[in-house]
């Protein structure tokens, strides 16, 4: 019984134990799956509020391009009503023109008729006086237009600047007038007679301008301001934000008109100039690398267009933009398409050039050979990076004609040459690390490729030539020096021959890598040729006998077994002669004879 209770008590222990266990699990789990949830949750909400960030960004994108809409169209009739503005001003003013030239003749023709009354009068109360010269005549009819003139162009002044009050004149009260003399013939120009004897004090004024005026007021070499105070006899003193006008107050006003019109006028003009306005940025101009070709070679490009188009250009190589302002939307458009023919060409075309080798025949020594076709086609070449291995000719239609001529012509004339070598010899022709290639196209000028095609051994791979006949013969010459093993020993070098006969593959190793790690090791260079077995050890004295050593330690069992085997083979064949000569040295009969 007590065992059975014992069993029984320890049932239930494993059991609550396996209880716990799962508790505690269950209880670590809950976290987890807690934090997942949330991740879940935190991901959603981080999706949506980038989905809603890129919808206000459309949206106030949007509403950019309706709000520059909008804001140029205000400009636009802005300028037509100014403009409308203008051309009443100016008919009104032709109108109160020729109303005040008409008033004027006909108050003469009235003071006329009422001089020749008085002069009767006079004639019946005097003695008959000596008649007036036809001078005097005119003289008096000059003051006439003279007096008549001041009267109204100081009435005019005074009703329009609002600066003095009318002042009422008792009765019987002579009025006080001054007069200007008019030389007789200068009647056309008294309508800008003035009074004869202005107020000669001297003060001053102000009038504020801003500070981008003060290049405007000054002009060139201060010819604008020299000739306002020449004009209007004052003097100017810019001391910003305004300028000090010194002179009697006729001359003040006269100056600070001068002045307004000056920057009201260019202020127009600087507007009308930047009416319409366009932006060329990212694909439409290929970024900062296009903005560089707007620009030109010494900004050469970018001044011819602004001229062209009588439009600003205000390029940002760093932001990769252009800003096009003007005075018309055609300019706009104008100078917007140029600038997109200055990167991508008015007309465009491209090369496949196939290889690499070509690429540098195109290329040339220090990039000098494309330099020249730019210049003398004007068009622009570009060659793609990577592996398209392409030509692009860009630029106005004759210049990318003239530039493909050019381009073809020098590929044909360095088509060069296509010589077939074993793909064992390429090894032969590169050279460790390349040197021997490079040695033999930097001395002759000539560009050389090899295509093994991943081909081995003896299998015969094409190596292509190409530059300038002379330079391709030259280069032809020693690439077969180089794949016979022809070496050029260097000042201090010597060079050993090596049997390897049935050795050869083992020095060689598989692709080659034999002969890397031998060169690598004892700093030699080495020359196979494998179909003779041949090896030639070319570096230092002391590199090349260790080198040596080493190839003949890798040879020497190879060299052992083939000995071996051959006199293997030796004495088989002896024992196959003496087996058919017989014991005595006779030969063998099958029959029953002797």
């Amino acid at each position: 019984m007590s065992a059975m209770f014992g069993q029984s008590s320890m049932v239930l222990a494993g059991v609550a134990l396996g209880i716990l266990l799962l508790a505690t699990l269950l209880m670590n789990s809950i976290p987890l799956l807690k934090g997942s949830s949330k991740k879940k949750k935190k991901n959603k909400s981080k999706a949506k509020r980038k989905k809603a960030k890129k919808k206000a960004e459309e949206v106030a994108r949007e509403e950019a391009v309706r709000e520059q809409v909008s804001r140029e169209q205000a400009v636009r009739e802005q300028v037509a009503r100014e403009q409308a503005a203008r051309e009443l001003a100016t008919q009104a003013e032709s109108q109160e023109k020729a109303a005040l030239e008409s008033s004027v003749e006909s108050e003469i023709t009235v003071k006329k008729k009422k001089r020749k009354k008085k002069k009767k009068k006079a004639e019946i109360m005097k003695p008959t006086p000596e008649p007036p010269t036809e001078e005097e005549e005119d003289l008096d009819d000059d003051d006439d237009v003279a007096r008549l003139l001041n009267k109204k162009q100081l009435a005019k002044t005074q009703q329009g600047k609002n600066t003095e009050k009318k002042k009422k004149k008792k009765p019987g009260e002579e009025k006080d007038e001054t007069w200007v003399m008019v030389n007789k013939g200068e009647k056309s120009s008294a309508v800008d007679a003035i009074p004869a004897e202005p107020d000669n004090t001297m003060r001053t004024e102000v009038v504020n301008i801003g500070y981008e005026d003060k290049a405007v007021l000054i002009g060139p070499k201060g010819a604008t301001i020299n000739g306002i105070q020449s004009r209007t006899e004052t003097t100017l003193d810019i001391d910003l934000p305004v300028v000090k006008i010194r002179g009697t107050s006729s001359a003040i006003a006269l100056a600070t008109a001068e002045v307004k019109n000056l920057l009201s006028a260019h202020k127009e003009e600087e507007r009308r100039k930047t009416a319409f306005s366009k932006v060329l940025s990212g694909k439409d101009i290929n970024g900062s690398e296009g903005v560089k070709a707007i620009i030109g070679k010494g900004g050469q490009n970018i001044k011819s267009i602004q001229t062209e188009t009588e439009c600003k250009l205000d390029a940002n190589v760093e932001k990769g933009q252009v800003v096009i302002t003007g005075p018309t939307e055609e300019g706009v458009v104008k100078a917007s398409t140029l600038c997109k023919h200055a990167v991508f060409g008015e007309s465009q075309y491209v090369i496949d050039l196939k290889s690499v080798a070509m690429v540098r025949l195109v290329f040339g020594k220090d990039y000098k050979k494309i330099r020249q076709i730019q210049d003398e086609s004007g068009a622009k070449l570009d060659i793609s990076k990577g592996s398209s291995k392409t030509l692009k000719l860009s630029g106005k239609r004759e210049d990318v004609a003239k530039a493909r001529a050019i381009v073809e012509e020098w590929l044909e004339y360095c088509k060069g040459e296509v010589i077939e070598i074993e793909a064992n010899q390429v090894g032969a022709v590169y050279g460790k690390g390349g040197e021997t290639i490079s040695k033999i196209q930097n001395r002759t000028g000539a560009f050389v490729e090899v295509d093994d095609n991943g081909k081995k051994g003896n299998d015969l791979v094409s190596c292509h030539i190409l530059g300038e006949p002379e330079a391709v013969k030259e280069a032809k010459n020693l690439v077969l020096k180089v794949v016979e093993g022809e070496i050029e020993l260097k000042d201090g070098e010597v060079m050993e021959e090596i049997e390897l006969e049935v050795g050869a593959p083992a020095v060689i190793g598989r692709g080659g890598s034999r002969i890397r790690e031998l060169e690598k090791e004892f700093s030699v260079k080495l020359v196979i040729k494998s179909g003779a077995g041949l090896c030639r050890v070319v570096g230092r004295p002391s590199a090349v006998e260790k080198a040596r050593n080493q190839i003949c330690n890798i040879i020497a069992p190879l060299l052992e077994e083939k000995r071996i085997n051959e006199e293997a083979e030796r004495l088989a064949e002896e024992a196959a002669t003496n087996t058919d000569s017989g014991a005595w040295g006779g030969t063998v009969d099958d029959g029953d004879g002797w």
